[in-house]
């Protein structure tokens, strides 16, 4: 079915255009209002209408009734557009001058774009730089986006709400042009993390509208979110609990329609170095047999109170608090981000996680576990290395333990990974092959 003719302007109407132009009555300039103008702007890309422009207008510009100047300015030469502007790369549509003529034939859509506001009496078009200027240095990028956004984070599962930081980027495939679109990832951003729990499947479909909003620009998407969960922890040996802070970040890459995804967790535990408790243990025998004559029989009652005494246990080994960084790449049947599962596996192999609330029954059971779990840092980056091969669920993962010391003013560090190919690389700083 044929669509009905456009409608015709009235014969004799008048189109606004630039405030206080030089042609217009200087009383038209003074009180800087609009002057209208009767024009006919002969381009391509304008639709024409039986009988429009009239012929004795179409050449004659009056001022407008706001101006309330008398008469009509002279007539403009006959081969100028008024409706044409001279920008970039060659002319282009004064869409503030034309609207008024395309929003009779336009689409709904696009003349509710074309419609002019409360306050202007013509439509008012905003400069698109990043899309319309070619770049000074043409060249592909390899991520652009936005860094440290503060978005609210909820998990599935888990009620509780954190403050996230989040890393939403593209790559920019096309070397001429000048950016990406920054202001529809974080509007994406917004959208997902306002309305919905974070998961896997959310995340996919993130990273899906990121793509779809830069159609051919990009191929690659990535966000990531750091953050901190809370966790309940009871008491070693007390009735009371206490919150532990744990620093998480999650990765997600869309990479030419394939989907990757890194949880990464960090764990807090103690540390009790066996040299410096086999040195210890020294000092005590060589004490204990210099208080302690030999062929004297030993009374039990001041053995007993030796052993309770400073002078009696004259040297302790050090300890320190630690840290296990660790990244796991999940496989994709993981519906929800296993957080607390992944953290609790760290700490039972670990066996000396920092605790809580702390009462002196506490803190005995603790240092009872640091005495029954003495560890190098070796030690801690294999226990966490066996625990997490068990787990077929995580298809690569890397581990750096650091022992911050007591005794240097530096760290003890180890490395550790899955070893699979094309994975995790042992570097310590953590960069992974792609």
């Amino acid at each position: 079915m044929a669509s009905p003719p456009p409608r015709s302007p009235p014969a004799g109407a008048s189109l606004c255009c630039a405030t206080g132009p030089a042609s217009c009555s200087p009383r038209c300039r003074r009180r800087g209002t609009r002057c209208c103008i009767v024009v006919f702007a002969a381009v391509s890309t304008v639709p024409a209408w039986p009988g429009w422009p009239p012929a004795a207008a179409s050449t004659r510009r009056r001022p407008s009734p706001r101006c309330g100047g008398p008469g009509a300015s002279r007539a403009p030469r006959p081969d100028t557009q008024r409706c044409i502007r001279r920008a970039g790369n060659g002319p282009r549509l004064d869409v503030t001058c034309i609207a008024p003529h395309l929003a009779l034939t336009a689409s709904p859509t696009r003349r509710a774009a074309l419609a002019p506001s409360n306050h202007e009496n013509t439509a008012r078009v905003l400069p698109d730089i990043a899309n319309e200027a070619r770049a000074a240095l043409a060249g592909a990028l390899d991520w652009v986006g936005m860094g440290e956004i503060e978005m609210p984070v909820v998990l599935a599962g888990d009620g509780g709400r954190s403050v996230a930081k989040v890393n939403a980027f593209v790559n920019l495939t096309q070397p001429d042009v000048r950016g990406i679109h920054m202001s529809r990832l974080y509007l994406h951003v917004d959208k997902m993390l306002s309305n919905e729990p974070a998961s896997p499947a959310s995340l996919r479909r993130l990273l899906k509208d990121f793509l779809d909003s830069h159609a051919g620009l990009s191929d690659r998407a990535m966000v990531s979110l750091r953050f901190e969960h809370l966790v309940r922890r009871k008491a070693l040996a007390s009735d009371n609990s206490g919150w532990k802070a744990y620093p998480v970040s999650i990765t997600a890459v869309m990479d030419r329609g394939h989907f990757a995804l890194e949880l990464g967790l960090s764990v807090a535990y103690s540390s009790t170095c066996p040299c410096s408790a086999a040195l210890a243990r020294q000092l005590i025998q060589e004490q204990f047999e210099a208080d302690f004559a030999a062929g004297k029989a030993l009374d039990r009652e001041a053995v007993l109170a030796w052993l309770g005494s400073e002078q009696g246990i004259r040297a302790t080994p050090h300890s320190q608090r630690s840290h296990a960084e660790v990244k796991l790449r999940l496989v994709p049947s993981f519906q929800d981000f296993p957080i607390v599962e992944a953290i609790d596996r760290i700490e039972d192999a670990l066996k000396t996680p920092v605790q809580t609330a702390v009462k002196r029954v506490d803190e005995q059971a603790f240092a009872l576990l640091n005495g029954q779990n003495l560890m190098f840092c070796e030690d801690a980056a294999r226990r966490i290395q066996s625990t997490l091969r068990k787990d077929e669920r995580i298809a690569d993962f890397w581990l750096r333990v650091s022992h911050l010391e007591s005794l240097h003013p530096h760290d003890a560090v180890a490395v550790a990974t899955k070893g699979v190919a094309g994975g995790y690389t042992a570097l310590p700083d953590g960069l992974a092959a792609r």
